[in-house]
């Protein structure tokens, strides 16, 4: 009992580590961390330098990748910017060659025009000089017909009044266009001459010899010459165109053929031969 009583004790003094031991154990358990922490530290100052140059790499591939990306987008840009002002030079050009041939076909038309007008200015000046020869020939016109007025007939003259208020007065300006005025000589000399192919009985009021006044039956043998008869048949006259006025001559003696005239006209007599007076004036040149 007392050997297993000091082996149990010299065990315990074995396993039981003393005070020292664990001194020296700690002692050795701090050298050896130490130890690490020396071994380790050049290797944790190296992993630092790495990770910094990891990180700077990796900032210069971001900008590189950045850059090549602006690059490409802008070569891109300045590919598509490039097509575009192509695009529109030819669009410019087309422009450009379109206004040429529009400038010659304008000046073409201009040339065309100029030979145009030219044409019409000398037209229009053969016009002016026409109508200054066609004016001063209705002009002469205008006059002559005033001046037959005057040697017409009363019947004649009553056709044309209209006709005649329409004329000008002599050297007075007109409103009237001169192929109105032409129209209204033109309708005139109609009239006249619709009256000289004529034969016709009319009643007037004439001035006897004797001073006296009466209503006779005329007959006028269209605008040369002309015969009346009083209702007494005793009075009779001849008339013809004057210079000044129509001109009537006693012609008593001729009473009863002028009033048989007058009745197969007028009064549908049995037609015959009748002859008349005829009185001729002499025209002077």
């Amino acid at each position: 009992m007392k050997k297993k009583s000091k082996m149990t004790a010299l065990k315990r003094s074995i396993v039981r580590p003393t005070r020292d031991s664990r001194l020296v154990r700690g002692m050795q358990k701090a050298g050896v961390l130490v130890a690490a922490v020396l071994v380790l530290s050049p290797r944790a100052a190296s992993n630092d330098v790495q990770t910094e140059e990891i990180q700077n790499t990796r900032t210069a591939l971001e900008k590189w990748v950045e850059v090549r990306r602006i690059t490409s987008q802008e070569k891109r840009d300045w590919i598509l910017g490039q097509e575009i002002l192509r695009d529109r030079i030819e669009l410019t050009a087309a422009q450009i060659e379109n206004l040429r041939e529009r400038r010659k076909e304008a000046e073409g038309s201009i040339g065309e025009a100029g030979k145009k007008l030219l044409e019409l200015q000398a037209e229009q000046a053969e016009l002016k000089a026409s109508s200054a020869t066609l004016l001063d020939t209705v002009v002469d016109f205008e006059a002559k017909v005033r001046g037959l007025i005057a040697r017409l007939p009363e019947p004649a003259r009553d056709r044309i009044v209209p006709l005649v208020g329409r004329l000008p007065k002599a050297g007075t300006e007109t409103k009237l266009s001169l192929s109105d005025r032409y129209l209204n000589v033109v309708g005139i000399i109609n009239e006249l001459n619709k009256f000289n192919r004529e034969v016709i009985v009319t009643s007037e009021v004439r001035k006897l010899d004797n001073g006296t006044s009466v209503e006779v039956a005329a007959l006028y043998v269209g605008l040369g010459q002309g015969y009346y008869v009083s209702p007494n048949g005793r009075n009779a006259g001849v008339g013809t165109a004057g210079p000044s006025g129509w001109r009537w001559t006693a012609h008593n003696s001729a009473a009863g053929e002028i009033a048989k005239a007058i009745a197969i006209l007028k009064d549908g007599a049995v037609a015959e031969f009748v002859q008349v007076p005829l009185q001729l004036e002499e025209r002077v040149q």
